[in-house]
């Protein structure tokens, strides 16, 4: 299993979630940069990964590990660079490469988004970005609270062209301390119910609380960012013609830099006022 993690840390929570799962740590790889070598000057540097120009990378890292049965993304949008994750053309364009990956060397591929705040429209409608992204999947499932317990979520099929079972999953997410650890790690794990679902991803969606919604809009606003920063640092005036055609506000998008610790910068011998990334 192979990870791409842009939202969570590694030590303090994706490790401590996978070992609270039973998880064989030996069998499962996060990528977190890519490296290579200047060619003008032979120095070795560090990059984000990103599907523009890494997918071939991630296929021979599949290749050499062997047996790769699961890659997950996680956001997507976190590692698109410069594409414009709202136009359909530029998305089928990225995600081809990627669609030729699973045929060819058989892992499943696992790609998180979020919701946009769309009211009144299908659940299918309400993924962030283009519609390219369900259209490219075989198979799309949503999570959402289960209105009537906090800690309760349902797993839904939105599309599912490998089967017609519309049936879908509830869980529960369960405090998990791990004893072994110096000092004890608190965490979380899942514990999956016996039972199907039929409640409808249109249903469980349409229920969501306005506050879930109030809060995705900074949310869309942070992995945009993040995304659009990943390949390395832009103009802001690029950053901000970007945003606008993304449907962003610049009171947002401003909202989302301060969170992310952005701290715009300017080039004395380039000119202009430049965004990126903090280091991780």
């Amino acid at each position: 299993m192979i990870i791409l993690s842009a939202e969570d840390d590694a030590e303090d929570t994706i490790r401590p979630r996978l070992e609270a799962a039973g998880a064989d740590l030996d069998r499962i790889y996060l990528l977190q940069a890519i490296r290579g070598e200047d060619g003008n000057n032979g120095e070795i540097y560090t990059r984000g990964f990103s599907l523009v120009s890494d997918t071939d990378r991630l296929a021979g890292l599949i290749g050499k590990i062997g047996n790769v049965d699961l890659v997950v993304i996680d956001p997507i949008t976190a590692y698109m660079g410069a594409t414009d994750s709202h136009r359909n053309a530029e998305v089928r364009s990225l995600l081809a490469p990627l669609q030729a990956l699973a045929q060819t060397l058989n892992p499943a591929v696992i790609a998180v988004s979020h919701l946009t705040k769309a009211q009144g429209v299908e659940a299918l409608q309400r993924i962030q970005g283009s519609i390219a992204f369900a259209a490219a999947a075989r198979a799309v499932w949503g999570v959402a609270k289960d209105k009537d317990n906090e800690r309760r979520r349902l797993f839904l099929p939105l599309k599912n062209n490998l089967s017609t079972d519309e049936s879908g999953y509830a869980f529960g997410l369960e405090s998990f301390v791990l004893e072994g650890s110096e000092p004890p790690i608190a965490t979380s794990h899942v514990m999956w119910e016996s039972e199907k679902i039929l409640t409808t991803a249109d249903e469980a969606f349409s229920n969501l609380a306005k506050d879930f919604n109030d809060r995705t809009e900074l949310d869309d606003a942070k992995e945009f960012l993040s995304g659009l920063l990943a390949d390395g640092p832009l103009k802001s005036t690029d950053v901000e013609k970007n945003a606008r055609g993304a449907n962003h506000s610049m009171t947002t998008i401003r909202r989302a830099q301060r969170e992310l610790k952005i701290s715009p910068y300017r080039e004395k011998f380039v000119g202009g006022w430049w965004w990126a990334l903090p280091p991780r």
